[in-house]
């Protein structure tokens, strides 16, 4: 199905044009009765879903189960169905689902519900409750990086759409709810380097079940040229997801593209609920940390919730649009080297990693050299964002005294713009 559509519906006559019957009053033969059902298709598909396919830790990036919720313009439960995909692909899914023509709706999907905590049972369908919605906008809870990470999109269906007797389908995109870490660490020193520690400040522990968009006039992304909605080439107002999914194809489809992230833009404006904990996350190192002159070290998987950090007062970026809204994320990193001893650098700032809104893989690759660490970041659906900083590693043994000018040095006040970040001597 083609994604440059917001929602794409389909409407098939029924069958029941073909049948012969006595009419009464004013319907005649074949005519649908103004009350009878409509059919609706639910598509899915997964934002990032090839990317990230066989890369999955633990498989908790897998669809094991998923929620089809459908909403009624009061708010009574419809639908409220279960799928299991224990033996099937959430890529194959398609299903029908008989609902009363002539009035809108609103449809959920929540794949890997069990992972969220929301009580799903508590509304039946056909139950008076008419406040189910409401709970799933306003539902919050802790991430697990142990559960299946859940996936969620949401729709509305205007009633003209719903004709009796006719069958309407709807496409739906499923977004992560959740951000991922992949870090790789190559020694290219002419000595053995041990990993001592790698750490990510300051990451979120709490989130929506769907995203909390904040402002009213729909303008949540910052791009090079300032504030801007859900537009993308000449389609504008599209939802959220969709924009999402086209974003992440786009990345992939043009790899070389470094400017990519800043040009789309990246999703500033959204919230996380109160009680919300960013603090540093350590990161689980494997067994083995020793590396050898070029080898390479791969750790395990992080994922995270949603986060909201670091927002900076006063930002360049989107002509001074991103200011209050750009976030800021650091890392820090403990080695050990038998020539260099022991070296720690703390908060190093993420360069161009403007936010961590859901669904954001951030895969950092670092270069440990003679003189320095070099640092290659990528983040998606923004794969191609590539950066260079090199910075310093002091104490090394037979260093001259006078300071080699080829090794960058200390970042000048004023000069964000430039893409070398050095980190001074700690």
């Amino acid at each position: 199905m083609n994604r440059l559509t917001h929602i794409l519906y389909t409407v098939c006559l029924a069958f029941a044009t073909m049948l012969v019957g006595s009419c009464s009053g004013d319907n005649y033969a074949g005519e649908p009765a103004p009350d009878a059902p409509v059919t609706l298709g639910v598509r899915l598909s997964v934002v990032d879903g090839t990317s990230r396919a066989g890369g999955a830790a633990d498989g908790i990036e897998r669809v094991e189960q998923l929620r089809i919720v459908i909403l009624r313009a009061d708010g009574t439960v419809e639908v409220n169905r279960l799928v299991d995909f224990t033996y099937a692909s959430v890529e194959d899914y398609k299903g029908y689902f008989k609902v009363k023509s002539g009035e809108d709706k609103t449809i959920y999907a929540i794949a890997n519900p069990g992972s969220t905590g929301f009580d799903f049972a508590a509304y039946p369908e056909g139950s008076s409750r008419k406040d189910m919605g409401e709970a799933l906008e306003s539902w919050a809870y802790t991430f697990d990086a142990g559960k299946p990470i859940a996936m969620n999109d949401s729709r509305f269906i205007a009633k003209e759409l719903l004709i009796a007797d006719q069958r309407t389908e709807v496409q739906l995109s499923l977004v992560r709810v959740a951000t991922k870490f992949t870090v790789e660490i190559t020694n290219s020193r002419f000595d053995k380097v041990t990993l001592k520690s790698f750490s990510v400040s300051s990451l979120n522990d709490k989130h929506y079940l769907m995203p909390h968009f904040t402002g009213t006039d729909g303008q949540h992304i910052v791009n090079n040229d300032g504030l801007c909605g859900f537009n993308f080439d000449g389609q504008t107002q599209m939802h959220w997801s969709d924009w999402l999914a086209l974003a992440v194809d786009e990345s992939q489809q043009k790899p070389d593209d470094a400017t990519l992230a800043d040009k789309r833009g990246w999703i500033m404006k959204y919230e996380l609920p109160s009680g919300a904990e960013h603090k540093q996350r350590d990161f689980k190192l494997p067994a083995n940390c020793v590396m050898q002159p070029n080898d390479e070290l791969t750790l395990p998987v992080h994922y995270f919730g949603e986060s909201r950090n670091g927002l900076l007062d006063a930002s360049a970026f989107g002509k001074g649009a991103a200011a209050g809204y750009e976030q800021s994320y650091t890392f820090t990193l403990g080695l050990s080297a038998t020539e260099g001893g022991e070296k720690t650098f703390d908060d190093v700032k993420f360069p161009n990693l403007r936010a961590l809104f859901r669904n954001t893989h951030v895969h950092v690759h670092l270069t440990l050299l003679q003189d320095r660490v070099q640092c290659e970041v990528s983040v998606v659906p923004y794969v191609t964002v590539e950066l260079n900083p090199g910075f310093g590693w002091d104490n090394l043994p037979n260093l001259d005294e006078v300071p080699d000018p080829t090794v960058p040095g200390k970042r000048e006040e004023g000069e964000d713009d430039d893409p070398t970040l050095v980190i001074p001597n700690s």
